[in-house]
């Protein structure tokens, strides 16, 4: 079931579909390039019994990213996501990544104190 309100695009994937939440769209258009922003991003085929010492392709591309870009993250493994704090920018570009398939605003991250 869509959330309502979730835009489907096209991923970069060969044509995959992904859903990003309308929220966090309206946050990357608005925002500077170095203006920080929270988001949950989830993988697809990532989190089935993903409880081993190997990293996953998207674990892997995220890491490989934070050598280039300010990225604050943390893997569920289990869940087949990753929590980001990031600029505009690299969050784009994580979005960019193929195995994509759902990204929100990360509505915690803003209750912390």
């Amino acid at each position: 079931m869509r959330k309502k309100g979730a835009k489907r695009v096209v991923g970069p994937a060969g044509g995959r579909r992904r859903k990003i939440d309308p929220r966090l769209q309206q946050a990357l258009s608005r925002a500077a390039a170095d203006a920080t922003i929270d988001a949950v991003i989830m993988f697809r085929g990532q989190g089935k019994g993903a409880v081993g010492t190997e990293k996953s392709g998207p674990e892997k591309a995220v890491e490989q990213l934070a050598r280039t870009e300010p990225i604050e993250y943390n893997f569920f493994p289990n869940l087949g996501a990753v929590a980001v704090r990031t600029n505009s920018r690299a969050l784009k570009k994580l979005l960019d990544l193929p195995d994509v398939t759902t990204a929100t605003v990360n509505e915690l991250s803003r209750e912390s104190p």
